[in-house]
């Protein structure tokens, strides 16, 4: 089977999803796996809401979900045929023209807007001017949250004197580099900002 890299399970990517069903036999189920790029993430809940409700099932699929780390490590799970569908973001497409053996079949919609950057309860950091030096997690290398970063400091003028991006998984190592002050932020999701918040409020005072 050939496999597929989706920049977001949006409306399209559940598209190319029903449309795969509509190809399987009406006998038997097609076994897909799909991972997605982070555990949790808004733009891919119709992927969980899908199999919860059994819409997929109903269209003849077997979806096999499972999570990565980053999209250098969801490229690896489509490089070495561990998944058919990979869902991740925009900036993974990159991974395609340095020789990932993937397709682009959907696209995000629209700038990052639900993406943020999240620090320690304690941290004297009060807005963007104040990230200028400072270290801050991101999934992996070429994610989104890469991206950001880099986007930053391009809009800033900072240059090497800017953010400095660090390759760190998810957010329980972030919350943890944080909190031992390894790194002085986090970039990733904003509905993940508010339960981070508390996380790193209440360790604060452990």
């Amino acid at each position: 089977m050939r496999r597929f890299f989706g920049a977001s399970l949006t409306s399209s990517g559940l598209g190319v999803l029903l449309f795969a069903a509509s190809l399987a036999p009406a006998h038997a189920a097609e076994k897909l796996r799909v991972a997605k790029v982070v555990p949790f993430a808004w733009s891919f809940t119709p992927l969980d809401i899908g199999i919860a409700a059994g819409i997929f099932a109903k269209h003849g699929l077997d979806i096999e979900e499972s999570a990565s780390a980053g999209d250098a490590k969801l490229q690896q799970l489509l490089a070495s045929g561990s998944i058919d569908i990979g869902i991740g973001s925009g900036p993974g497409m990159a991974f395609i023209a340095k020789g990932v053996p993937a397709k682009a079949v959907a696209a995000m919609f629209g700038a990052p807007q639900n993406m943020a950057v999240m620090v320690g309860y304690d941290s004297d950091i009060k807005s963007v001017a104040d990230l200028k030096g400072k270290k801050l997690g991101c999934t992996t290398v070429g994610s989104l949250t890469d991206w950001i970063g880099t986007r930053i400091n391009q809009k800033e003028g900072w240059g090497t004197d800017g953010i400095t991006v660090v390759p760190i998984g998810g957010m329980p190592p972030a919350r943890a580099a944080i909190k031992t002050h390894q790194i002085d932020g986090y970039i990733g999701a904003r509905r993940n900002a508010a339960a981070s918040h508390d996380t790193l409020r209440r360790s604060e005072h452990e």
